[in-house]
């Protein structure tokens, strides 16, 4: 962990129960959830693993539950303190939307909608205001920000559209009112790393709202 205070180093403060790399993080105001992953040293070998850890308290994560379907480089959306949602993921569930409790320790639930466009890895944001969770790019390089509804079977539908086309490995995060992507790997992406800024109200295209001051992808 680290402070948001105070400048400083971070500090260990436990392990997960499993393993892994290129998974999904998300959280309640009181836990954070590590989520699916695939193996160590690049193993394609995926996980459905949900990892739960105190934010009050430092110790070793438990397991919390398990995916609907095992995957990795996987991203999340976070619906308050209500629920978690696994966001698609380059092995398994390139498409699905699966969605956990933050208050039940029951595996997830396949949702039944999906990604317009099967992603993998790239930036993803929570509108917990108005219920909506929101993904920019795509494994293949996209423009596009696309939209779903928490607590729906209702598919992702095109909202608008970043100024490059992003591929893996951008970063998304977000206050009441925009969203906002940085960096990502893709051929249109110059370097060093790009900060785009879209909003939550209208469908539209982003807007530069920074230049990083290291590469990044």
């Amino acid at each position: 962990k680290v402070s948001i205070i105070n400048e400083g180093d971070g500090t260990a403060v436990g392990s997960l129960a499993v393993q892994r790399g290129a998974n999904g993080g998300c959280s309640s105001t009181t836990y954070g959830h590590t989520v699916g992953g695939i193996g160590l040293n690049g193993s394609p070998t995926q996980t459905n693993t949900i990892d739960r850890f105190s934010f009050s308290t430092d110790g070793n994560a438990t397991n919390w539950g398990s995916l609907s379907t095992a995957t990795g480089y996987n991203t999340t959306w976070t619906d308050w303190n209500v629920s978690g949602y696994n966001v698609g993921g380059y092995y398994g569930g390139y498409s699905m939307i699966q969605k956990f409790s933050f208050a039940n320790t029951n595996p997830s639930v396949d949702t039944g909608a999906n990604l317009q466009f099967g992603t993998s890895g790239v930036s993803t944001h929570s509108d917990r205001v108005n219920s909506y969770g929101y993904g920019a790019g795509l494994y293949a390089e996209s423009q596009q920000i696309q939209r779903y509804t928490f607590n729906s079977s209702s598919h992702t539908v095109g909202v608008g559209t970043l100024i490059r086309a992003y591929r893996i490995y951008g970063n998304g995060c977000q206050n009441d009112t925009h969203g906002y992507t940085y960096g990502g790997y893709g051929s249109n992406m110059a370097q060093p790393g790009k900060l785009e800024k879209f909003s939550f109200s209208s469908s539209s295209t982003s807007v530069d709202w920074g230049v990083g001051s290291e590469p990044n992808d």
